[in-house]
């Protein structure tokens, strides 16, 4: 296993979060790395002191794994914060509801027309006769 492998492994398994993201993560620092050793190969530098020197200039992958996880981590505070304020929304919204249908207050009613004719024609809740044509 090559100096740059075990740089890799190690990365891989100091990451947290989902799966996906960490394997995209970890693939684009493994080319990244395969692309600059590639590089120093061509200038003429051996393998060893290639995958040294790329290792060098990259930096601290701990101190990326660790930024990485401190970002997953207030990612998913903020994705339970909204989940919680979601739902405590909702419940207000139905305790309202029920609030308001137990408090029995129904919408007034219609007026009603007062006189015969009148109601004949009328929509205040009883039904109304059936209209003649004149024959």
């Amino acid at each position: 296993m090559s100096a740059i492998e075990r740089a890799v492994a190690a990365y891989a398994a100091q990451l947290r979060g989902p799966r996906r993201a960490r394997r995209r993560l970890v693939d684009e620092v493994e080319a990244h790395l395969h692309d600059a050793v590639d590089a120093e190969l061509a200038g003429g530098t051996g393998r060893a002191a290639a995958e040294q020197a790329v290792l060098a200039r990259f930096g601290d992958l701990h101190a990326s794994a660790q930024l990485w996880n401190r970002d997953r981590a207030l990612r998913r505070g903020a994705s339970r914060r909204n989940a919680l304020i979601l739902a405590c929304a909702a419940v207000a919204a139905a305790a309202l509801g029920v609030a308001q249908h137990a408090s029995g207050r129904n919408p007034p009613p219609r007026p009603c027309a007062t006189d015969q004719r009148a109601l004949m024609t009328s929509s205040c809740g009883l039904p109304s006769a059936p209209r003649s044509n004149g024959n």
